[in-house]
């Protein structure tokens, strides 16, 4: 009889591949609370109203710095003068360097408002004594750092937040106005600058804000009314 070869072993089957599911990766958090400035300006008014003081300070939108070429998003006029510069979650960081030089030359004290994405590369642009207030993507508003005092403040910048009339009283008032009566402003700013420290300049200034009427500007139009219609394209 012919020898058969011996069979090979079989091979034990193969396990079937794990039909676990696949990890499902977390949703991206929704920004759209606090997209745009309006929503985070709105936070930060409401978080103005909780601090102490409050009744007693103005807030002022988009105040003109340095002649106008700058605007202050929001500034807050008190025994102190601070400014806030809004950054939403759909806004970029391209003019923050240069609204930090008009900020930096007119306030007490600077603040940045920004949101969670923007805030690593915010805190590498804002120098030390900028505070930092955060919203995260449920509009909580909280702050990441306090502001220090700013050793930038320039007292002519600070000058310039002046009408006329209010640069005329102050000059008459410590006796430095002879000769100044018909000057253009800013000689009027000039000479508040040389006779006054600029803690007693700026105090001066704060006062003078706080107690315009209406925040009307020297042609006795509203100031607010006339930017709104700007934004908006309506006419008055």
């Amino acid at each position: 009889m012919p020898v058969r070869a011996p069979r090979s072993p079989r091979k034990p089957p193969t396990p079937a591949a794990s039909s676990s599911p696949a990890a499902v990766p977390a949703p991206k958090p929704d920004w759209s609370a606090v997209a745009h400035d309006g929503q985070l300006r709105a936070l930060l008014k409401t978080h103005l109203r909780t601090l102490p003081g409050a009744d007693k300070t103005l807030v002022v939108d988009e105040l003109d710095l340095a002649y106008g070429t700058v605007r202050a998003d929001l500034a807050v006029i008190g025994e102190r003068l601070e400014g806030f510069e809004v950054k939403a979650a759909h806004d970029v960081l391209t003019r923050l360097p240069k609204q930090m030089q008009a900020y930096d030359a007119t306030f007490e004290r600077c603040w940045l408002v920004t949101v969670e994405p923007h805030l690593a590369k915010a805190l590498a642009l804002v120098p030390s004594w900028w505070g930092v207030l955060v919203a995260d993507a449920q509009a909580t508003l909280r702050v990441h750092r306090d502001a220090g005092d700013n050793p930038l403040q320039d007292a002519l910048h600070v000058a310039k937040l002046l009408w006329r009339d209010e640069a005329l009283a102050k000059l008459d008032a410590i006796g430095k106005l002879a000769g100044f009566k018909t000057k253009p402003k800013l000689a009027l700013f000039a000479r508040l600058r040389d006779n006054l420290a600029l803690p007693e300049l700026t105090a001066y200034v704060c006062e003078a804000l706080r107690a315009r009427p209406d925040w009307r500007d020297e042609n006795g139009n509203s100031v607010l009314a006339s930017r709104t219609r700007a934004k908006t394209g309506a006419t008055a």
